[in-house]
């Protein structure tokens, strides 16, 4: 095969058969010096090298896009039950002022703001003192929490604690 004339021609047909092709190649290094040899082994390290850094960079491009879409999809998620919450408490507030309007005709502006910036625990325990209270200002008292001492004696008579 290495005297053969026509090692460097090949038939257009035989060009689609990676085995030939392989065959080819080989024989064609058989006439090849030492460096030469060595020159190609190098490249196809280098090749090598160079294809598998380039699929590394794709596998951590293809993980960042993934972890990007989880948080995408996570900050999503978050804000439609954020938007949920908050539209629970809107809706709360204003059925809150439509039965204080319903119950006490009318409501100043002072509570109105006070409603539409309350908590939906807040709204919740307005709502139910709402049905209980004959007095607008009823429904808006503050608790107050009274601690009970056990023992007296250990009060300070000079604070009242």
């Amino acid at each position: 095969m290495k005297t053969a004339s026509d090692l460097t021609t090949i038939p257009t047909s035989l060009t689609t058969e990676p085995a030939i092709l392989q065959a080819l190649e080989l024989a064609n290094r058989e006439s090849w010096s030492e460096d030469e040899l060595d020159d190609v082994e190098k490249r196809e390290m280098w090749l090598g090298d160079q294809r598998y850094l380039h699929e590394q960079l794709e596998w951590a491009e293809l993980r960042r896009i993934e972890a990007e879409q989880r948080g995408i999809e996570k900050w999503r998620i978050e804000g439609e039950i954020k938007g949920r919450l908050e539209g629970e408490t809107k809706d709360k507030a204003e059925l809150l002022l439509r039965l204080l309007n319903r119950r006490f005709d009318a409501v100043p502006d002072a509570l109105v703001l006070r409603i539409e910036t309350a908590t939906t625990e807040q709204l919740n325990l307005w709502t139910e003192r709402l049905i209980e209270t004959a007095a607008i200002q009823d429904v808006f008292v503050e608790e107050v929490r009274v601690t009970v001492i056990a023992d007296p004696s250990t009060c300070d008579a000079t604070h009242g604690v």
